[in-house]
């Protein structure tokens, strides 16, 4: 089951304001737009925009970077010990989505 982003908030307490919050800075600075729901007209949906979706790519790429970076000093074999791990991990978390 995924969790939408309110429910995480709320369940550490701080709720969908927060949520808004943080929308309403993204829209200032440009990284994201909101789009009314066709489906219900109540509903605003949040979507990144091209310039947040530049950004997002970025910090990706520099992200990737520092792991690589990070996980260079390891095996081919290593490397892999440690994704064994990880994943039966995650499985017993509930995670499916790397069967």
């Amino acid at each position: 089951m995924q969790r939408s982003p309110w429910r995480r908030n709320s369940s550490r307490g701080s709720g969908g304001f927060a949520a808004l919050s943080c929308a309403n800075g993204e829209c200032a600075k440009g990284l994201v737009e909101r789009v009314r729901d066709s489906a219900d007209r109540r509903s605003v949906r949040i979507r990144l925009t091209e310039h947040g979706k530049d950004l997002a790519d970025q910090a990706m790429d520099a992200h990737l970077r520092d792991y690589e970076r990070i996980l260079s000093v390891l095996t081919p074999e290593e490397c892999e010990q440690i994704a064994s791990g990880l994943r039966k991990v995650l499985e017993a978390q509930g995670d499916t989505a790397l069967s």
